[in-house]
């Protein structure tokens, strides 16, 4: 099960981990783009109870429309369980490295075709039932592959 990757954003790149000291999924900003503007600080944390791949990185509450109902499909949850998002994503990889050499030597793009086998890397090792992480498969919120 995969423990953590790491996400470009248009903006910044972020650490993200599937269980932090609380036991939630987690990202954290590591830096910003030169000459860019972010309303996230560089080294603020953002997570809860699961994180949505997709055209931002999305953390939830996965509240479905039932009292007890789990709903991981971030398009399925109501808005206001949505909890904090980054910028849109570029590109998403295994390894520190790749993110910082893609982060030095690219303009980054929403679902950047550069960086598509890394991407898509991450996204099967995520897979279908990741406890914490989900992968967004509805129109309005899932990466344009």
């Amino acid at each position: 099960m995969l423990k953590e990757f790491f996400a470009v954003t248009l903006t910044s790149i972020y650490k993200v981990v599937s269980s932090n000291e609380k036991g939630q999924p987690e990202m954290e900003k590591l830096a910003i783009r030169p000459q860019t503007h972010s309303k996230v600080v560089v080294g603020r944390k953002m997570g809860g109870p699961m994180i949505s791949i997709g055209r931002q990185l999305i953390s939830f509450e996965p509240v479905g429309e039932g009292i007890t109902s789990v709903e991981r499909e971030l398009g399925k949850v109501n808005e206001w369980y949505w909890l904090n998002n980054t910028s849109f994503v570029a590109a998403l990889f295994l390894n520190e490295k790749d993110e910082v050499e893609y982060f030095t030597h690219n303009t980054p793009v929403v679902c950047d075709p550069v960086a598509r086998d890394k991407t898509m890397e991450v996204l099967a090792a995520i897979g279908k039932d990741h406890p914490q992480f989900s992968i967004s498969k509805c129109e309005n919120t899932r990466l344009p592959l």
